[in-house]
């Protein structure tokens, strides 16, 4: 289960990817990196759920499968 501070995390990280597309695509003029930061943006709180689902699944994975054995 993530909790409230990854997912506030998650949602900073998105925020800057977000703007970072953005400022480029106002800079530099490239069309596309306006269609992905409004893309990201209006699929924010989806893009979210399914990091969230990520990383319960590798931490899953992680209890399961440790990398070190004792």
């Amino acid at each position: 289960m993530t909790t409230k501070k990854q997912r506030s995390q998650l949602l900073n990280f998105n925020r800057i990817f977000i703007y970072f597309f953005a400022l480029l695509g106002l800079f530099f003029d490239y069309t596309w990196a306006y269609v992905l930061s409004l893309t990201l943006w209006v699929w924010l709180s989806v893009f979210i759920f399914y990091e969230c689902r990520l990383i319960e699944s590798y931490q899953t994975y992680l209890t399961k499968h440790p990398f070190h054995k004792k």
